[in-house]
């Protein structure tokens, strides 16, 4: 699993190791469910596996808690990402300018840009003197 996949992030956060995935007999199944259709059942077998064949160091209680906790944190960032891409693009979506820059770059990049220099329609001059990051 790549290390930014939605599946590991909730596997992380529900067992916070190996060693508690190998031991649920439902693991497989909320496995499979957190990964739909992403989750090819080869690669589930394989997670699967190298939970149940893992030889590393056991791991404490308070790494497991510690792992449990990054994985929720990442996770909750992942949902404010999306929710501010949400926001970005339904905002643009009034404002041609937006729009058609949006089409080259992406539209939340062309949002960042023009929050940081501006309205590229308006010259320098034209622009209000507000003090500028940097």
């Amino acid at each position: 699993m790549q290390l930014n996949s939605g599946t590991l992030l909730r596997l992380l956060e529900a067992y916070g190791g190996p060693q508690a995935l190998s031991q649920d007999p439902a693991g497989k199944d909320q496995l499979a469910r957190w990964g739909r259709a992403l989750l090819k059942p080869q690669k589930l077998a394989a997670v699967l596996a190298s939970a149940q064949a893992t030889v590393g160091v056991r791991m404490q209680p308070a790494d497991v808690a510690f792992v449990r906790r990054c994985a929720a944190a990442a996770l909750a960032a992942r949902q404010e990402i999306r929710k501010a891409r949400k926001s970005l693009t339904e905002r643009a979506a009034k404002n041609a300018d937006l729009q058609r820059v949006g089409q080259g770059i992406g539209v939340v990049t062309a949002c960042v840009l023009w929050a940081v220099l501006g309205n590229p329609r308006i010259t320098p001059a034209e622009r209000p003197t507000a003090k500028r990051w940097g």
